[in-house]
């Protein structure tokens, strides 16, 4: 019985069709940057002087 529901649940699986994806046009660690670990999060998971050095690192290009 239960290989049954399994080939069931394969063969529905196989119907599916592929959703159309647009890959970004920039560079992934740019989109990364943007979209996921942006400075709203950085400001939300960071510890206050790793946050602060790190925009200034962004911002001014001083050394780490």
């Amino acid at each position: 019985m239960a290989n049954d529901l399994r080939f069931q649940v394969v063969g529905e699986a196989f119907k599916k069709k592929p959703l159309d994806v647009k890959a970004p046009a920039e560079r992934p660690c740019e989109y990364f940057g943007k979209h996921v670990f942006n400075r709203e999060k950085m400001y939300k998971y960071l510890p206050k002087d790793v946050y602060d050095k790190m925009v200034d690192v962004i911002d001014n290009g001083s050394s780490p």
